[in-house]
């Protein structure tokens, strides 16, 4: 469980840092006049609302998988049923 949140946080850093490098070219971009002034901020900003409801799903899938994971260990349908999450195996 641990690693799962590692690399959920990795992720998050890897995606903020790319949005301020991303930010950081295109207002070289439009210093040089490639694209129009004013421009570059938002753009940042909506792939960063972008980002944010994609990991949003995302988390929302992790939490959900989790959950269902944990509450599979000691339960009475774990024990009659035979339930295969990894927990029941391993304390099987």
């Amino acid at each position: 469980m641990q690693l799962v949140v590692a690399v959920m946080v990795c992720i998050v850093l890897v995606a903020v840092m790319s949005i301020f490098i991303l930010r950081a070219i295109l207002v070289r971009q439009q210093d040089e006049g490639k694209i129009p002034a004013g421009s570059a901020g938002y753009i940042a900003a909506f792939i960063n609302a972008v980002q944010i409801h994609i990991l949003n799903f995302v988390y929302a899938k992790v939490a959900r998988k989790l959950n269902d994971w944990g509450s599979c260990c000691g339960s009475n349908e774990a024990k009659t049923q035979g339930c295969r999450c990894a927990c029941s195996l391993l304390l099987a």
